[in-house]
């Protein structure tokens, strides 16, 4: 076996697929955070924004989303 590669192509198909995903979740998490003092200077009570990077950068890190989700939506 290869360095890096697997035998299953289809494993091999969806690590770099997920890898891909998260890269762009990464990328997308920068640039709305770049932008994001404009919205909250205008709408500084609405969090959403704010949330849905973090929850972003949360499914990187591989936590849980749903727990997150189901937490604030609970308060």
């Amino acid at each position: 076996m290869e360095t890096g590669k697997f035998k299953d192509s289809k494993i091999s198909k969806s690590i770099s697929e997920l890898a891909s995903h998260k890269t762009l979740a990464l990328w997308a998490a920068d640039c709305a955070e770049r932008v994001l003092r404009y919205f909250e200077e205008k709408h500084p009570d609405d969090r959403r924004p704010r949330e849905a990077i973090d929850a972003g950068r949360a499914w990187v890190r591989g936590r849980q989303l749903r727990r997150l989700l189901e937490y604030k939506d609970n308060h």
